[in-house]
């Protein structure tokens, strides 16, 4: 059909949509309003020979156009609304989990960096503390040690009986020794070749103090017997009975050196073992 050109007045928002609408739809306006149109003449065609009321169809097409025009534009509002929350809600979610991230890492590292200190401030403690009691452990050692002459040969019975004498002196100030430094219960298990500490515990509490005593002597290495040593009712170590002989509290101070990690981890003051367990 051929098509004549003809000229229409219309306001300038309802010829701004029809643009819209057509490149929306990716035609020509030309097309879009003659669809129209058309739609509209065939809503309002009066039956018979009655004219078309022109007036009531332009309306009519307006109403219905703008209706369309208002609808997609509150639809295309709302997707755009809710796209943009759902990007906020992405984006927030994103920055939470970055956030939590990084103050997860900022705490591990601190709490690596404060480990680090801790142990570096005990090293240096420990390493101290052992220098110096040490040295006392020594000094302690030589003082508890009698000086003595030795005997001339004219007096043989005066030589023996001062021998006796030392040999007593020296194993009662390392009996006593013992006593205010007591062996730690980890190292007695060693020892007393127990698989584990309950056992050594079990033995201390449901045995007497003889029979404790006679149970480790049987099972101690150099065939020692052991007492348990209390400090306000609770045991802070062992040490050996006061029967122990010279030559076997020589021996344990011998193994002592050769299997315990530091002496001073034993060998320490008792006034300073107020926190230790046996």
């Amino acid at each position: 059909m051929a098509k004549i050109q003809a000229n229409f007045r219309l306001e300038e928002s309802l010829l701004q949509a029809l643009k819209d609408k057509a490149t929306k739809c990716n035609i020509p306006v030309t097309d879009l309003v003659t669809e129209l149109l058309q739609r509209g003449l065939e809503l309002d065609i009066h039956i018979g020979s009655q004219s078309i009321d022109q007036k009531a169809v332009e309306e009519n097409v307006y109403q219905n156009l703008s209706g369309r025009i208002a609808n997609e534009i509150n639809e295309l509002e709302s997707r755009i609304a809710e796209r943009i929350a759902n990007d906020i809600a992405d984006s927030n979610s994103e920055l939470e989990q970055r956030i939590s991230g990084l103050i997860s890492q900022r705490i591990a590292n601190e709490i690596n960096e404060l480990e680090s200190r801790i142990a570096e401030r005990i090293a240096q403690q420990e390493n101290n503390f052992n220098t110096k009691e040490k040295q006392s452990i020594e000094s302690e050692l030589q003082n508890n040690i009698p000086s003595y002459d030795p005997p001339t040969e004219k007096d043989e019975s005066l030589t023996d009986v001062t021998n006796k004498s030392f040999e007593e002196g020296r194993r009662i100030g390392l009996i006593d020794r013992f006593k205010r430094s007591p062996l730690q219960g980890k190292y007695l298990v060693i020892r007393l070749n127990l698989s584990n500490k309950a056992i050594l515990s079990n033995k201390k509490n449901d045995l007497s103090p003889d029979n404790f005593y006679v149970w480790s002597q049987e099972k101690d290495i150099d065939g020692i017997g052991w007492i348990s040593i209390n400090v306000h009712g609770r045991s802070i170590g062992y040490a050996p009975h006061d029967d122990t002989s010279l030559e076997k509290l020589l021996s344990l101070y011998v193994w002592i050196e050769a299997n315990v990690k530091a002496t001073s981890t034993f060998i320490e003051p008792l006034l300073n073992y107020g926190s230790g367990q046996s």
